[in-house]
């Protein structure tokens, strides 16, 4: 199948995703919405000077919290700056594993969620490469990549629903085709 199908495809059945969380959301209980919010908030590393993470760790969270998410995702997180949000957020609960051993080594794709707002029924992690089970470079990538999952449930509307995270690598196109 061609780049131009993969992507038509794609984006015609993240539009019908969409649409079907609106509806299924938007029965039974009304004024029910949640924020969900997506962040790349870039590993630590001591060559960031100003921007280096124990700088700007209180600004991100606030930006969480002003934003008043209910649901959000992080990309890069190394595992000192997961510990920092979960300091931040004591009344969210998340997952996410490290993407070099599936525990607390190397960038996290974590989902944090409002445990007063939602139940975890499931999660899981995959990684992005050939196998899917044991870490390693997919395809022309330059670095592990891995999706983190959860099912949740709305303690409001009662309806389930599953979020996803991840990051694609930032070199290999035959890895990014692969990983959609």
């Amino acid at each position: 199948m061609s780049t131009i199908k993969k992507i038509s495809v794609f984006l015609l059945v993240l539009t019908m995703s969409f649409s079907l969380v609106n509806a299924s959301f938007g029965q039974g209980k009304k004024n029910t919405p949640f924020n969900v919010i997506t962040y790349n908030i870039r590993m630590n590393t001591t060559g960031d000077g100003v921007n280096a993470w124990p700088l700007r760790k209180d600004k991100v969270a606030g930006l969480l919290k002003f934003h008043q998410a209910d649901i959000f995702n992080v990309q890069e997180a190394l595992q000192e700056q997961m510990d920092d949000l979960v300091n931040s957020f004591p009344g969210f609960d998340h997952v996410g594993v490290g993407r070099d051993d599936g525990k607390r080594a190397g960038e996290h794709m974590g989902i944090f969620f409002s445990k007063k707002r939602f139940e975890k029924l499931t999660d899981g992690m995959f990684w992005l490469n050939e196998s899917t089970t044991q870490p390693g470079f997919g395809w022309d990538a330059v670095c592990n990549r891995t999706v983190t999952w959860i099912k949740l449930k709305d303690k409001i509307t009662k309806k389930s629903f599953y979020v996803f995270d991840t990051h694609f690598d930032h070199r290999g196109n035959k890895a990014r085709e692969e990983s959609a």
